[in-house]
C-alpha cells in the first residue's frame, strides 16, 4: 500500500505542465482547421439565406397569383393591371411584415409577366422560362 502512495505521490510532482512550444503547436493546429473549416461553412449559409429568398419569393408570387385569379372572377381579365393589386392585401396574405422588402411586378391581360423580390440586397426575378431565379 505505502508503494502505491509513493508512487502517487512521485507522479504528482513531476506533473510539470504543457511547454510554451506544445501550446503554440496545438494553437497552430487548431488554426488551421479553423482556416480549413471557415470556408465551406460560409458557402453553406450563403445557400441557406438564397433558400430562404426563394421560398419566400415564391411565397409572394403564389399570393399575387391568388389575387389576380380572385380579382378576374370580378372583372375581365384582359382588363387586369397591377393597379387592381392592393399591396397591404398582398403583403398580409404572403406573411410579409419586412418593410425593407422591394417588390416590383407588371401584370398583363391577368398575367404576371415580370416579378422582381428583392431583400438584403438579393434580388430573385422571374426568370425566361417563368420560373423564380436569384438574380446575379
Amino acid at each position: 500500500m505505502r508503494l502505491i502512495y509513493r508512487r502517487i505521490k512521485r507522479v504528482k510532482h513531476d506533473n510539470q505542465g504543457f511547454t510554451l512550444m506544445e501550446l503554440i503547436v496545438v494553437l497552430a493546429i487548431m488554426a488551421v482547421l479553423v482556416g480549413i473549416a471557415i470556408p465551406p461553412m460560409l458557402r453553406w449559409v450563403d445557400r441557406a439565406r438564397e433558400s430562404r429568398m426563394l421560398v419566400e419569393a415564391r411565397t409572394v408570387y403564389i399570393s399575387l397569383e391568388s389575387l389576380l385569379a380572385e380579382a378576374s372572377l370580378e372583372s375581365d381579365v384582359s382588363l387586369i393591371t397591377e393597379d387592381d393589386i392592393d399591396l397591404e392585401e398582398l403583403y398580409e396574405l404572403a406573411g410579409i411584415t419586412d418593410h425593407g422588402v422591394v417588390l416590383e411586378f407588371e401584370v398583363e391581360e391577368g398575367r404576371v409577366t415580370q416579378f422582381r423580390y428583392e431583400k438584403d440586397e438579393r434580388a430573385v426575378i422571374l426568370g425566361d422560362h417563368g420560373a423564380l431565379e436569384i438574380e446575379e
